[in-house]
């Protein structure tokens, strides 16, 4: 999962997106930071997943960073 954070005023805060992925997703693990002037790049790699955590996320991410935006990655059929 790759969740992207646009800069503001001051540079986003991982330690508080990573409190909400892992809010969701129990097995969620921080892989990557970066930062330039313009947004933050988080990845995160997780296990397991249910369908109901993907609202629960989306509701999360958009309350506390409306304008970020993230991808969802899956590398086996059938992961959810």
């Amino acid at each position: 999962m790759v969740v992207s954070l646009p800069a503001g005023d001051r540079p986003a805060d991982p330690s508080a997106i990573t409190e909400l992925v892992r809010k969701r997703l129990s097995r969620a693990r921080l892989e990557s930071v970066s930062q330039t002037d313009r947004e933050t790049v988080v990845s995160y790699t997780f296990q397991g997943f249910r369908e109901d955590a993907l609202s629960g996320l989306q509701a999360d991410l958009g309350a506390a960073v409306p304008r970020a935006t993230y991808n969802i990655f899956f590398n086996r059929p059938g992961a959810l």
